[in-house]
């Protein structure tokens, strides 16, 4: 199923599972969506949601291209499949824009997977966990 951001540019999608919905943020950027076989085995238990972003896999491949507009095509995909709130997991890159989304819409995200993130980012995860639950105890 096809997604379009508000810019009506075409994002891929797949959905696998019934019950609470995760969307899976790829690494990249430039890679696509490579999470299938994690996503067959969240499915007995999740509503696993993947995607190719903007200009990657089967997406529509035009710009424009930064943090804010992958921001808001994830955005496009929680709300074109009908989600009030997700929990998000992401890979590398995807957990940049997994992490940048939550900081933006906390709101908008239930719950945050952050697998291999860049370091930069790492401390506003920090501070967004703290934030979240006080009781988080500083790494090192």
């Amino acid at each position: 199923m096809d997604v379009r951001a508000d810019d009506n540019c075409r994002l891929w999608t797949a959905a696998t599972g019934h019950g609470k919905p995760l969307v899976m943020c790829h690494g990249g950027p430039g890679l696509w969506d490579m999470s299938g076989s994690l996503a067959a085995a969240l499915a007995p238990h999740l509503r696993v949601i993947r995607w190719d972003q903007r200009g990657c896999g089967r997406s529509e491949r035009r710009g424009p291209y930064s943090v804010a507009r992958c921001a808001a095509d994830l955005d496009a995909v929680r709300t074109g499949l009908g989600l009030k709130k997700t929990a998000l997991f992401g890979h590398s890159w995807g957990a940049t824009l997994a992490l940048r989304y939550a900081l933006d819409h906390p709101d908008r995200v239930s719950a945050l997977a952050y697998v291999s993130g860049t370091e930069e980012f790492s401390r506003h995860l920090l501070a967004f966990l703290r934030a979240a639950e006080p009781t988080v105890p500083h790494p090192g």
